[in-house]
């Protein structure tokens, strides 16, 4: 009873549909009223009083009930004509309601109705937000992503076209804007600098991701995006994870030092490209050596047609790249591996202990 009485207060109360709600209430009292005319006049049966004022409403007239008597042609003339009219009022007001709707979501003014998705804060460019898209939905091709922004007026059309995609226009300050957004209802939260290569939107983005926090409670994973990482220290208390927004520099030195290397560290970010680095949670090799891990994931791909390839060990949020072949691994890291979108950690793991 609830649920009803707040969707009949909607339907009345919202922007558009209020005028639209007044209309059907209008028209179905003119034609209630033109029955009972034709009832009471023409003595016509409820139902061929009911196809006689449709009919005459519809202006479609058949013909084959036009009215005999006075009190008939009263009602005709009079609750038809009124009929007509508001009927034309509500096909005009249906057609401004679409067009408000549209408008509304392409300027972004619409609360996110996406939920397991992607929040990105602070559009990062046409070019970036597709190839953004483009990765992500190599993996999941549904998947459903939101883009908040203050400076945006509106989604540019290419992107604005793609399937699922939603705009959210708020400030950062502004509390209405993260309950617009829906953040709590999505995977991951990505948080862009406000100004890029700017060290100084290093604190905006740190009050973006602490509001973040604030509103999901931690549960909703927050990644950010540093400028400067001599400013990581402002984000140690917080609950997201860092990259580095210097990271193609670091591709550009690498590649110098080494050819071809950051070719290879890009194929393996890029979900499109194959295999790619995944995250992984041990729980039945727990107390194995790395040799141990490294020797029996190489022995265990001769037999699987997709395996995946040991990378590094994530302990307290910190990555021991080439790990002594005595290292332990605990109950509480990850591992980090190379394997195809498709691979499953959980039986291949159960696997290793048959090796």
């Amino acid at each position: 009873m609830r649920n009803l009485k707040k969707w009949i207060n909607t339907l009345f109360d919202a922007p558009g549909l209020n005028k639209i709600s007044g209309l059907v209430v209008f028209i179905s009292i003119i034609f209630l009223l033109m029955i009972t005319g034709l009832w009471f006049f023409e003595h016509e049966s409820f139902w061929d009083a009911a196809w006689h004022a449709w009919q005459t409403m519809t202006t479609v007239g058949y013909g084959d009930m036009p009215a005999q008597t006075a009190g008939g042609k009263i009602v005709i003339v009079g609750f038809g004509t009124m009929g007509i009219a508001l009927l034309g009022a509500l096909f005009s007001a249906l057609f401004d309601y679409r067009q408000s709707f549209i408008n509304q979501k392409l300027f972004g003014f619409m609360e996110n109705p996406i939920k397991g998705g992607y929040v990105i804060f602070n559009f990062p460019g046409d070019y970036k937000m597709l190839k953004i898209i483009r990765e992500l939905r190599s993996y999941e091709p549904e998947v459903g992503i939101c883009i908040v922004d203050s400076i945006l007026e509106k989604l540019p059309e290419k992107i604005a076209l793609l399937p699922n995609i939603h705009f959210v226009k708020g400030e950062i300050l502004d509390k209405d804007t993260y309950q617009r957004a829906g953040i709590a209802n999505n995977e991951a939260v990505v948080v862009f600098p406000s100004t890029p290569g700017q060290p100084s939107s290093d604190g905006i983005t740190q009050m973006t991701v602490s509001l973040i926090n604030k509103f999901t409670k931690n549960k909703t994973r927050v990644i950010y995006v540093l400028v400067d990482p001599r400013n990581s220290w402002m984000f140690e208390d917080l609950a997201c994870t860092r990259v580095f927004e210097s990271f193609e520099i670091l591709a550009i030195v690498q590649e110098c030092q080494d050819v071809y290397s950051a070719s290879v560290a890009e194929d393996l970010l890029l979900n499109s490209g194959g295999a790619n680095i995944k995250s992984v949670r041990p729980q039945k090799i727990v107390g194995w050596s790395w040799y141990d891990f490294v020797h029996k994931t190489l022995e265990l791909n001769k037999r699987a047609a997709k395996g995946c390839n040991p990378l590094a060990i994530i302990r307290d949020h910190e990555n021991i790249l080439c790990p002594a072949s005595t290292e332990k691994i605990l109950a509480s890291d990850m591992l980090s591996i190379v394997a195809f979108n498709d691979f499953e950690w959980s039986k291949f793991e159960s696997e290793l202990l048959t090796v």
